[in-house]
């Protein structure tokens, strides 16, 4: 493995049995979670069906993605760590 680990999960854990879980229609995601702000969503792609508001045509993908990818960079460098034998050997 390339990075450590990011928590102590171990998939297959009996404790994950008792954990609750939420099934979403397509309203509940659209334009439910889809419709908050660039700071609290998350959209993996700019579907057809999304409202205007949100898919925005008129910019190009690499602006659109824009805040995805600097959200992305802000999770790698604060939970996402290379092995130490990596690192030293860089």
């Amino acid at each position: 493995h390339y990075f450590e680990p990011v928590s102590d999960f171990v998939p297959g854990d009996r404790s994950c049995e008792s954990k609750l879980y939420v099934s979403m229609d397509l309203y509940l995601i659209t334009p439910g979670i889809h419709g908050f702000s660039n700071d609290y969503s998350t959209r993996c792609w700019r579907y057809d069906y999304l409202p205007e508001y949100i898919s925005q045509p008129y910019l190009p993908l690499h602006e659109w993605f824009l805040p995805q990818r600097k959200r992305a960079n802000k999770v790698m460098q604060q939970y996402i760590w290379f092995q130490p034998y990596l690192r030293r050997n860089a």
